[in-house]
């Protein structure tokens, strides 16, 4: 959307697609900006806390599709994503319902290895993958961007609840 609106256009797409910060939310009570708010609160909570120097970002891809080939096929049998590593990717990894993508050229921590597996693993191939398997409405197995904020707000919580 970015590179094809300019400042005024873009904030308007972006607006009709997703809502405004302020925009009430499916429960008519909240919003995306007061969450928000709640959510720094929580994490200023705990800013203060020394965790340390993050660990050294030197695992290849090809080691990190290894480990998820095996957390994919344990997760969903013979429904597994094919996880490939890819010379070109806007991301350091993606992930649909029968394929997930590395960055041949990233480099991941130990965390970074768990982390991609609840995110992109068990939360966005195991809803795509449950969505599909719905009897009448097959569609709910497609990323479209009304699911964009519930998925990605999922995956992160995934992350966070798991300690990855």
């Amino acid at each position: 959307m970015l590179s094809h609106c300019e400042p005024p256009a873009f904030f308007q797409s972006s607006k009709h697609l997703y809502g405004a910060p302020k925009t009430p939310l499916l429960d008519e009570e909240s919003t995306s900006l007061e969450l928000a708010h709640q959510f720094s609160q929580i994490l200023d909570q705990v800013s203060g806390v020394d965790l340390g120097a993050p660990p050294e970002a030197c695992i290849l891809a090809s080691t990190v599709a290894s480990s998820m080939e095996e957390a994919v096929n344990k997760m969903f049998g013979d429904q597994a994503p094919e996880v490939i590593v890819v010379d070109q990717l806007s991301a350091n990894a993606l992930a649909g319902s029968n394929r997930i993508r590395l960055r041949k050229g990233a480099c991941f921590t130990d965390n970074d290895i768990q982390q991609l597996i609840q995110h992109e693993a068990y939360v966005h191939v195991a809803t795509a993958l449950n969505g599909s398997h719905q009897p009448i409405l097959k569609f709910m197995g497609s990323s479209t961007p009304a699911s964009t904020k519930t998925q990605e707000g999922l995956a992160v919580f995934a992350e966070l609840i798991t300690g990855c």
